[in-house]
């Protein structure tokens, strides 16, 4: 925001910075209660569901110790902005989970790479070329 701006802007400019926040901790809600039900000890489980993140922005989210059963998830055309989206102790056991046509390949999820390495062979992981050939380091 300019200095120069008038007061009317600044209020503006406040006002989006705060429904920013606010759907963003919506956004991050919702990954949280669908990670929680896709876990092995979850009450009411969703493993076995399908969920479409067509084109959604992660700009973080936690899905560390999900276990997908079958179904299928897409994050097709799916943007991941930082590496904060968990996907640490995640197993796949069946169904697909597709990547394969993320917007920005330059972040993957963090413990993604860990968890298509240990997929079962009954599940389906489509990741990107570019993150398969990357080394582990990146």
């Amino acid at each position: 925001m300019p200095e120069d701006a008038s007061k009317e802007e600044h209020v503006e400019h406040q006002q989006r910075t705060l429904r920013f926040a606010s759907f963003r901790e919506v956004r991050h809600t919702i990954i949280r209660i669908i990670g929680r039900r896709l876990r092995k000890d979850a009450p009411v489980s969703w493993q076995g569901c399908d969920f479409d993140f067509t084109g959604v922005v992660f700009d973080g989210g936690d899905l560390s110790d999900a276990h997908v059963t079958g179904g299928r998830i897409s994050f097709r055309e799916a943007q991941f902005t930082n590496s904060r989206m968990d996907f640490t102790g995640a197993t796949f056991s069946g169904g697909t989970v597709d990547f394969a046509d993320v917007r920005d390949l330059s972040v993957m999820p963090q413990g993604l790479r860990e968890a298509t390495v240990k997929a079962a062979p009954e599940a389906k992981v489509l990741l990107p070329e570019e993150w398969l050939s990357s080394s582990p380091a990146d």
